[in-house]
């Protein structure tokens, strides 16, 4: 990708093809579709090297659009995808985004055809994914700008200051980290939704309902694996972290609350006991190294009940068990 007086990126296919693209400020404006020398002419203007561009196996001008609906759904009706939010491809996010769509209204389209939930939780759906529709909107939106804009101070932002920024940018771990979580889309939560909760009474956890949960590796009696490799999206799994310390779960306080759970609970859900340290022959996962109990702040004994799009549904300390139960009534 270069920047000059605009944008031009050159990608590599198969077959020894490239793909040129270029905006549309920069290239020569006519009637009917462009021609090669319109991208040959930009093209020497930004590529240092030059080069020939020959034998086009396609010309075509498109028009970006910046457009999303105000309401994901409608009674029976439901839109996804580019069907909510049609933007720029700054950013590399439109596709993600629209599987994400699709999954979050899939698992509660799932519940309410199974009878376990009622029409009205298909609410939801337009609750958490609306915001996120609009805030793809808005960034890709200012990136295209900032990357495709012929302004003088555009310009000079983006092709003096910038060459100097990045190379700090990229060696602060935090920057990246952040930036990485973003353009993941790992960053993105529910916390306002009606259907998560954290108790009252959890203390010291890095995370509340309605985040994403975080992954890590656990073993067990099959090897190591991934804390995200035991859900499935067809049903809720309620995870018991034993916690650590002197304050840790012993194996029969979370076979107790395991047991007292599946007996009461109104929705259906897998259970999954993780120790913090390895139990002496208890059957269940051990955390590697109690990092994830580390880094989700789980010194506590700590369930999460993970929805089937790996959200937090609720989250609290074993004390609050029974309020979980209540919950899901």
């Amino acid at each position: 990708m270069s920047f000059g007086q605009g944008v031009m990126a050159v990608l590599q296919m198969k077959d020894g093809l490239i793909r040129i693209v270029a905006s549309g400020a920069n290239v020569t404006k006519r009637e009917g579709e462009p021609q090669l020398e319109d991208f040959q002419g930009f093209f020497d203007k930004t590529v240092p090297e030059g080069g020939r561009l020959h034998d086009p196996v396609w010309l075509a001008r498109f028009h970006l659009h910046h457009r999303g609906v105000n309401q994901y759904s409608n009674d029976r009706l439901f839109v996804a995808g580019d069907a909510a939010h049609v933007h720029s491809p700054a950013g590399g996010q439109g596709m993600n985004t629209g599987i994400q769509d699709a999954v979050n209204l899939g698992w509660k389209l799932a519940a309410v055809i199974r009878g376990e939930r009622q029409a009205s939780f298909l609410d939801s759906y337009h609750v958490e994914r609306y915001p996120v529709g609009q805030n793809l909107l808005k960034t890709t939106d200012r990136v295209f700008e900032f990357m495709s804009s012929t302004n003088p101070l555009f310009i000079f932002l983006r092709n003096i200051l910038l060459p100097w920024i990045l190379p700090w940018a990229l060696g602060n771990s935090n920057l990246v980290r952040k930036a990485f979580r973003a353009m993941s889309e790992f960053d993105i939560m529910y916390r306002d939704s009606d259907i998560v909760a954290t108790a009252s009474d959890l203390k010291g956890a890095n995370v509340r309902g309605g985040d994403r949960m975080l992954d890590g590796k656990i073993e067990g009696p099959d090897g190591q694996k991934y804390l995200l490799d035991l859900i499935d999206p067809e049903s809720y799994h309620l995870f018991l972290f034993s916690g650590v310390g002197i304050v840790a779960a012993t194996a029969g306080d979370l076979q107790r609350a395991e047991a007292n759970f599946l007996e009461k609970s109104p929705v259906a859900a897998k259970v999954h006991i993780i120790f913090g340290q390895k139990p002496n022959g208890q059957s269940g996962y051990i955390d590697v190294n109690a990092i994830l109990h580390k880094e989700l702040g789980f010194s506590q004994p700590t369930y999460v009940l993970l929805r089937p799009d790996s959200y937090i549904g609720h989250i609290g300390p074993f004390s609050a068990l029974d309020g979980l139960i209540s919950w899901l009534q």
